[in-house]
């Protein structure tokens, strides 16, 4: 819910988080340590999958695979504090973006030889499948390591560059219903909105939907689609334009990023007008760090 950044201080901004858990409640110690107000808004909880004979094998033979591809930063949280002893030397990674990055860096596998990530600025599975690693894979084994609900385009895309591909499905996605108090915070937030108007960060198609079913439902909190909405690719942006967010700003992945977005305004606006159509891609969020 809403919490004071630092006790007896003036926050220096308002942050409304989609993201999201375990995820939220982590990247929300980490704004309210830097001195920001955040209310966190998780539709869905991330948790890594029990019980399947095919994670178990993986996680029990993982160096046996030449790379390990990470879609998401998800997707690490759910394999890698599981692989015992500890991540096996041999085994290069590769994953999406700098938000993975920060995952592995958790691990203290951000560093490790051979790593791929793209170089930016798109963060998702066309720029990592683009990685010279990935051009010619003929001969590698390669595992890909993703939720349910994500999409085959990279596991497909390696098969028919002549890698053998294994996948697993580490984790799962639960749908939440934020509490009623958080409704009423939000709702407080945007009529009384003091020195500041609170921002909002959305990383999913979901979380746009779920947004756009508040809004819909009730007049206290009809005005949220004209405050500043923050989000991490293109395809959200236009998503999120038309839904009728007015000021969406697509900033990279990360907690750098998104400081560097509510610190110092940077970022790059969407107009309505500028969006194309908005294909089914746009509300997985699957691929995208």
């Amino acid at each position: 819910g809403e919490a004071p950044s630092r006790a007896g201080r003036r926050p220096l901004a308002r942050i409304v988080l989609t993201v999201p858990e375990p995820r939220a409640q982590r990247l929300a110690q980490h704004l309210r340590d830097r001195g920001h107000e955040v209310l966190v808004l998780a539709f869905s909880q991330v948790r890594p999958r029990e019980g399947d004979r095919g994670l178990e094998r993986a996680l029990e033979h993982v160096d046996q695979f030449d790379r390990v591809v990470f879609v998401s930063p998800a997707a690490i949280e759910a394999f890698v504090p599981r692989v015992q002893p500890g991540w096996p030397a041999r085994v290069a990674l590769a994953v999406v973006g700098p938000g993975s990055l920060e995952a592995l860096a958790t691990h203290g596998l951000s560093a490790s030889p051979g790593l791929a990530i793209p170089p930016g600025p798109s963060f998702d599975a066309a720029a990592m499948l683009e990685l010279d690693c990935f051009r010619h894979p003929a001969g590698q084994r390669i595992l890909v390591v993703r939720g349910e609900a994500g999409r085959d385009e990279i596991e497909q895309t390696l098969k028919r560059r002549g890698a053998e591909v294994d996948v697993v499905l580490a984790y799962e996605t639960v749908p939440l219903d934020p509490e009623a108090d958080r409704r009423r915070i939000l709702a407080n937030w945007i009529w009384k909105r003091e020195q500041f108007d609170p921002v909002f960060l959305v990383t999913s198609g979901d979380a746009i939907r779920r947004l756009g079913e508040w809004s819909d439902a009730e007049r206290s909190l009809e005005s949220m689609k004209a405050l500043r909405v923050l989000t991490i690719h293109p395809r959200l942006a236009s998503a999120l334009a038309q839904a009728g967010w007015m000021r969406v700003d697509t900033i990279k992945p990360g907690l750098a990023a998104l400081l560097d977005a509510i610190e110092s305004g940077h970022g790059n606006p969407v107009r309505t007008r500028q969006c194309g159509p908005v294909g089914p891609e746009a509300t997985t969020g699957s691929e995208r760090d």
